[in-house]
C-alpha cells in the first residue's frame, strides 16, 4: 500500500495560484542569444553576478522602454488594462522548509533603477535568510494555510479588481530559471503578464531566452520586438556595467 501524504502549506499556496494562473490564455515566444561577449566579461568581474540578476535588470529596462510589458488585466467590474508606472519582478525561490524543498515567490521593486549587484544581493538573502523573515514567503505559507475556497476568494480579490494591488502581490513580470541546473521550462505559467525563463548557458554564450505572455494583454509581434530589444539591452547596457565595474575595481 502507498502513503498519503498531506499537502503542506507552500504547495497548497504554489496549487491555487496555478489554478488561477492555467485559465490565462498564455503563449511562448522564444529567442536565441549570443552573449560571448557577456559571458567574458562576467568572469572577468569581481563579483559572480548570476544570470538571473542579469537578466531581471536587463527586463526591467525593457520594460522602461515598453510600457505595454508593465500592463495588467482586469476583469472587473468590466475588462481593462491596468498600466503601473514601474516594473517589478516576481521571482520563485526555492528553499528548505518543513523537511521539503519548496518553491515560494518573492519580489525585486524597480530592477530598471537598481544595480546589478543590489539585485544579486537581493536574490542572494532570499535564499539564505530565515524563511519566516521574508515578508513574500510568509504571506505565501500563511495563504497556503486556508481553506480552498477562501484561496480561489482572496486571488480573485488581489488579482481582478485592482490594478495596483495586483503588481503589489504578484508584479509585472515573473522570473522562473533553473538553467543552472542543466534544464529548461517550456511554458512556465504564472499570474503575471510575462514570465521569463532561460535555457542553459553554454560555455560561447549561446542560449534561448523565453517570455511565456498574457495573449489578452500583448500579441506575439510585440513580444518578438521586445526580445530583439533585451538583445540589444544586455549587449549594451549591461555589458557596459560590467566592463565600467572592472575599471572601477582595477
Amino acid at each position: 500500500m502507498g502513503t498519503a501524504i498531506p499537502l503542506s502549506n507552500a504547495r497548497r499556496a504554489l496549487v491555487a495560484v496555478l489554478e488561477y494562473s492555467r485559465k490565462i490564455p498564455t503563449i511562448p515566444v522564444s529567442r536565441a542569444l549570443n552573449l560571448s561577449a557577456l559571458v567574458q566579461a562576467r568572469n572577468r568581474s569581481a563579483y559572480s553576478i548570476s544570470w538571473t540578476a542579469i537578466f531581471i535588470r536587463a527586463y526591467g529596462i525593457v520594460s522602461s522602454r515598453f510600457p505595454e510589458l508593465r500592463r495588467s488585466w482586469i476583469s472587473w467590474p468590466r475588462p481593462y488594462l491596468y498600466e503601473h508606472p514601474y516594473s517589478q519582478c516576481t521571482v520563485a525561490v526555492e528553499r528548505d522548509w518543513g523537511g521539503e524543498k519548496v518553491v515560494l515567490k518573492a519580489q525585486i521593486r524597480e530592477p530598471e533603477s537598481a544595480t546589478l549587484i543590489e539585485i544579486h544581493k537581493q536574490l542572494r538573502d532570499f535564499q539564505s535568510a530565515d524563511v519566516w523573515s521574508v515578508r513574500e514567503f510568509r504571506d505565501s505559507l500563511r495563504f497556503g494555510s486556508l481553506p480552498t475556497w477562501l484561496q480561489r476568494l482572496i486571488l480573485w480579490h488581489r488579482l481582478d479588481i485592482s490594478g495596483a494591488r495586483r503588481v503589489r502581490d504578484f508584479g509585472t513580470f515573473g522570473m522562473s530559471n533553473y538553467g543552472m541546473l542543466g534544464a529548461e521550462a517550456m511554458h512556465p505559467i504564472g499570474p503575471q503578464t510575462t514570465v521569463m525563463t532561460l535555457s542553459p548557458i553554454r560555455p560561447n554564450g549561446d542560449l534561448n531566452v523565453k517570455l511565456v505572455y498574457d495573449h489578452r494583454v500583448l500579441d506575439g509581434s510585440f513580444v518578438a520586438r521586445c526580445l530583439t530589444n533585451l538583445d540589444e539591452v544586455l549587449h549594451d547596457v549591461i555589458l557596459a556595467e560590467f566592463v565600467q565595474g572592472a575599471r572601477e575595481a582595477a
